[in-house]
């Protein structure tokens, strides 16, 4: 028998780690010139506890989060991982718009998965296939056979056409304090802003990005 008190709980610690991870996330993404280390620690041992997490919501969840971008999300667990992640994203350029938009989709997800079990309705939840009201990450490669050629306005465009958003669809940890990314983003600010139901300069709901 499913132990939906469990389960609450653990989407509950899931969502809060996801929250803090987003923001280490965002401003450990690498730059141009920066001095390398050996990675972010906390990173590492926050993406080791959000897979237990995973894991322990399901097959249907895993592979859920997974056709998201969960393991671009959380694309690694050591520094071996972290360097090589690094240097595949300075290398190809790879825009950190395309991680805002797997993100924000993560985000989603944990709110589907709460909404289902306070509805006591964990067994519908687990019927769904990965794709159902989903878009998957596979988006980014779909165009050019490489995320480092989707533009920043090309991943927005996406991001605000394929799937419906609002407040109640995005983390807390989306919405705080961030100046302008670059041109392409400002050209979007009001169609944006029409998705997250809000007025105001975009600027103070794309939390944490900066032009890298």
């Amino acid at each position: 028998m499913t132990d939906i008190v469990k389960l609450k709980t653990v989407i509950d610690k899931f969502e809060e780690l996801d929250t803090k991870y987003f923001e280490q996330f965002c401003k450990n993404f690498p730059k141009v010139n920066e001095e390398v280390g050996f990675g972010p620690n906390e990173l590492f041992e926050m993406a080791i506890q959000a897979q237990v997490y995973l894991t322990e919501l399901g097959v249907t969840a895993k592979n859920r989060f997974q056709y998201l971008g969960f393991d671009m999300m959380y694309p690694f667990t050591n520094p071996v991982d972290w360097y090589n992640w690094r240097s595949e994203i300075l290398k190809k350029e790879i825009s950190h718009t395309i991680y805002f938009s797997i993100g924000i989709r993560i985000s989603s997800e944990i709110k589907r998965v709460k909404k289902h079990l306070e509805k006591d309705c964990w067994d519908a939840y687990c019927q769904l296939s990965p794709s159902d009201f989903s878009v998957s990450y596979k988006y980014y490669f779909e165009k050019t056979g490489n995320p480092e050629k989707i533009s920043t306005e090309n991943s927005l465009n996406e991001s605000t056409t394929s799937e419906r958003i609002d407040n109640g669809s995005i983390s807390n940890k989306y919405i705080a304090n961030i100046s302008k990314i670059n041109n392409n983003i400002v050209k979007e600010e009001s169609k944006l802003s029409k998705y997250f139901n809000l007025s105001g300069n975009l600027s103070s709901i794309l939390s944490f990005f900066k032009p890298f």
